[in-house]
């Protein structure tokens, strides 16, 4: 922090040090990264690397003051943009989500940047640090990515194609989604606390504090990102389509009715304070939709209508929902 504060023009810097990280082979915010969610086997994170991502990445205050989010967001968007990448990553992506190996993601300028930011935004979370960590920079490159996409029946289909994600492109938007689903739920796990009970009435509760800034932020890129996908008719498949839409519709549901199934790391029936929380996804998939063209307001409704009514929390809280998203 005093040498950020002592340069002359900090942004600047910033700019082009993360942008040669991003080009680098090996750097200790790539290292960070793979670390944390793999694609090089045997590898080894060293100490002098993670004290340093420590000191700036994930130092929360570090990256507030380094505006870092600003060249990494800016640089993938550029590289998507660019073309670059279209062909390689509108086609098959066994090589790009296989998880042993070297797999292609481990290298992509893209994932590793998203990832950092993640990174970040989590050690702020775990930190309890209310500030502005542009958030929105992941529905930017969620946007991003989307405009690349292109939906090839051939390729989608393919029985060589990972059915879940077939693209590195469809691996890319799966994977941001898949975050703003997770960072929400170490909000929780942070703000959460035992209140003890006397022993007739068994086990102490666990009290979830109330979304912060931070979370208010990722319900909107999140509910963006869905807002974004429902009119996608040309880029991803129907299925993935709908199983976007589904992953938030099914996040409120369980925070509602399923707590235990979010990840939180809570104790079933003892879980206090996901209301709020509930209410803010719901308020914010709500305000994406409320003057949404008729294509996706028909994405919205058929994916609430494909939800597993076999599952209690889906039972339980689905008129509630259908309620809140279309009265």
């Amino acid at each position: 922090m005093r040498f950020l504060k002592a340069l002359e023009n900090r942004h600047r810097a910033v700019d082009v040090g993360v942008r040669e990280l991003l080009r680098s082979g090996v750097s200790p915010r790539r290292s960070a990264v793979v670390s944390r969610y793999g694609g090089l086997e045997h590898f080894i994170y060293g100490e002098s690397e993670r004290a340093l991502i420590g000191k700036t990445f994930q130092s929360p205050q570090w990256y507030f003051e380094s505006s870092a989010h600003y060249p990494l967001t800016i640089s993938s968007v550029e590289t998507l943009r660019s073309g670059m990448l279209d062909t390689e990553y509108n086609d098959v992506g066994r090589d790009y989500e296989v998880s042993q190996g070297v797999n292609r993601r481990s290298r992509c300028p893209i994932y590793l940047a998203t990832k950092t930011e993640v990174l970040a935004i989590e050690a702020a979370l775990q930190g309890h640090v209310e500030k502005d960590f542009y958030v929105s920079d992941l529905f930017d490159i969620f946007r991003a990515v989307k405009e690349r996409s292109k939906y090839d029946e051939a390729v989608w289909l393919s029985p060589l194609s990972n059915s879940e994600f077939p693209t590195p492109y469809a691996y890319l938007l799966h994977t941001i989604t898949s975050d703003l689903e997770d960072l929400p739920c170490t909000a929780a796990q942070a703000t959460t606390c035992s209140a003890p009970q006397p022993e007739s009435e068994g086990a102490a509760s666990q009290q979830v504090g109330a979304p912060g800034d931070v979370v208010s932020a990722l319900a909107q890129a999140w509910s963006f990102c869905v807002w974004s996908i429902a009119d996608s008719q040309h880029q991803v498949s129907p299925k993935f389509r709908d199983g976007i839409i589904e992953q938030y519709l099914i996040f409120i549901l369980k925070l509602g009715w399923q707590p235990s199934e979010i990840h939180l790391g809570l104790g079933g029936g003892n879980v206090q304070g996901l209301d709020p929380w509930r209410d803010l996804f719901s308020k914010a998939l709500k305000g994406r939709f409320e003057m949404s063209d008729p294509v996706r307001q028909a994405a919205l409704e058929a994916a609430m209508k494909s939800l597993d009514q076999g599952k209690h929390y889906v039972f339980e809280g689905s008129t509630w929902l259908e309620g809140e998203l279309f009265r």
